[in-house]
């Protein structure tokens, strides 16, 4: 029994694992905030790249 209180006590202390969890939290936070911020600015070049393309093939009369 006191082989197993120790164990016990042992895993609770161990933090070998903590800083890798941590980075990848902030990895993960970081690449959510970048894929939003690309998207939110990306949609509104890629609209107007389309309304140029549109403008620049439309047939003159």
């Amino acid at each position: 029994m006191g082989d197993r209180r120790n164990h016990r006590i042992s895993l609770l202390d161990d933090t070998t694992g903590a800083v890798f969890v941590e980075y990848v939290s902030v990895l993960l936070l970081v690449g959510t905030i970048t894929a939003a911020a690309t998207y939110s600015l990306g949609r509104p070049l890629v609209d107007y790249y389309r309304f140029a393309q549109l403008i620049l093939a439309l047939p003159f009369p």
